[in-house]
């Protein structure tokens, strides 16, 4: 019967490891309202099937959504962060659909304590990135629930692109960013795009709304290096140590302590039945 115990053991100890180390969902960071998402997500920025964790514009299910707009216009960018954190925002643009981290390369970043401390601005900004350090605020400052939004200016060249919008987040758990991307097609200055400059076209290629628009509730407010912002009907809520390190593994001392307990029961009850 040793070799019963020992086989029951091993395989009590897999079970709690498991659960003391599998992977755990991170909660969504920020919810991109315009212009609209690359990806389905739902009220706070969560991708379906996906993460927002992953270099360069998240992963999940393709909305579908292409946003025409004219060559050297504004675009407004408008965001909403859903979990309180420090930190900044950065957004980038790189002329075509499929893009990888190596065309959209993240600033680097210093640690503190393990934990990210800040992460490299570029003044003045120079392709890709087309603004940087973007309504920054502390995790003190309350400035989660907010519509952030502010004007970039896009590129005179026409054609594709896909525009970054690129979160780093302090104090964070490497890694520090979250990523929303939307694609974009630049027209011809003088395109007709309708009365507001700018064209959704959705996934059977005909013109469509916003797949969602502004929260309820938003104010709007003049633009700046910082952008603007208004109160959001979204629930925001502080992230309580969340843990986004490639993957995440977050231990779960409840469950391993439960399974610990159930391995020493049945050994327990083993060593009666033997004697």
């Amino acid at each position: 019967m040793t070799g019963m115990r020992a086989a029951l053991f091993i395989s009590l100890v897999g079970i709690v490891s498991f659960a003391l180390f599998a992977p755990s969902e991170a909660s969504a960071h920020f919810k991109l309202h315009h212009p609209a998402d690359a990806l389905e997500t739902d009220s706070t920025g969560n991708p379906d099937d996906g993460t927002q964790k992953q270099s360069p514009c998240g992963s999940g299910t393709a909305s579908g959504f292409v946003t025409r707009v004219h060559a050297g216009a504004k675009l407004r960018v408008k965001l909403t962060e859903t979990v309180l954190h420090g930190g900044h925002y950065r957004v980038a643009l790189v002329p075509k659909y499929e893009v990888s981290s190596t065309d959209l390369v993240p600033p680097a970043v210093t640690l503190a304590s393990g934990s990210c401390s800040t992460a490299a601005i570029m003044s003045p900004v120079a392709a890709p990135v087309l603004a940087d350090n973007l309504f920054p605020h502390t995790q003190d400052e309350e400035e989660s629930g907010k519509l952030w939004e502010t004007d970039v200016t896009l590129p005179t060249a026409t054609g594709p692109a896909t525009l970054q919008i690129l979160q780093f987040m302090t104090p964070h758990a490497p890694q520090c960013f979250y990523y929303h991307c939307a694609k974009l097609e630049i027209m011809a200055a003088d395109a007709d795009l309708g009365p507001t400059g700018e064209l959704v076209i959705g996934p059977d290629g005909g013109a469509a709304p916003e797949p969602e628009g502004d929260p309820v509730g938003t104010s709007s407010g003049s633009s700046g290096k910082s952008g603007s912002s208004g109160k959001s009907a979204l629930a925001p809520a502080k992230d309580e140590g969340c843990n986004v390190g490639g993957g995440g593994a977050t231990p779960s001392l409840v469950v391993g302590a439960l399974g610990l307990g159930a391995m020493v029961s049945l050994l327990r009850t083993r060593r009666r039945h033997t004697r």
